[in-house]
């Protein structure tokens, strides 16, 4: 320990300093630090489809007295419908934009998929226009474009690989081809 004061000593006499006038400097302290407030803000996600083992089936998510589950297999519209209904449910039936909104959340995967990976919904058009296949009026729609040849609707849930529509958008499609999903929605049980 002397050996490394007399170093220091030493070091301090080479280079001119002096020890004892660095000592009695006063040592200022630095300013208080004052932290400014966070701010943040708490975004409401709105309604949300939640699991609920006792209204719906294990993996079917609830809603405003419904279930719903979305089926990753492709198939036709009739195809869909009929799986639907051997399930004991039917193609979803989309009242509003808060259900439609919910559906879109719900079962949003974000991947960017193509046209056919889209899910079928339950919206057919009928001689009289378009009309949901459980009878219920079509009170709300969601178009990306305005419906013209094609005859079934799909229901846009994830991000197509062209960007051209959004999410919770339906777009017309040929009732004949394959879509890669569909979304079945059965009365909760109470």
């Amino acid at each position: 320990m002397l050996f490394k004061v007399f170093l220091a000593f030493l070091v301090a006499a080479a280079v001119g300093l002096d020890l004892n006038a660095i000592k009695r400097q006063k040592t200022t302290e630095p300013p208080p630090t004052t932290l400014a407030p966070i701010s943040y803000t708490i975004v409401d996600p709105g309604p949300q489809a939640v699991k609920c083992d006792g209204a719906c089936p294990t993996g079917w998510l609830y809603y405003s007295g419904s279930c719903y589950r979305k089926y990753s297999s492709s198939m036709t519209f009739s195809e869909a419908q009929n799986s639907c209904v051997g399930l004991g449910a039917k193609l979803a039936s989309i009242q509003s934009q808060e259900e439609n909104d919910v559906l879109r959340k719900a079962f949003d995967s974000n991947n960017v998929v193509t046209l056919k990976e889209q899910a079928w919904i339950g919206l057919k058009k009928q001689a009289g226009g378009w009309a949901w296949t459980d009878g219920s009026p079509v009170a709300f729609t969601e178009w990306a474009a305005e419906p013209t040849t094609k005859n079934c609707a799909l229901f846009f849930v994830d991000s197509l690989t062209t960007y051209d529509y959004q999410r919770g958008l339906w777009k017309e499609f040929n009732c004949t081809q394959d879509a890669g999903s569909y979304i079945c929605e059965k009365v909760a049980a109470a």
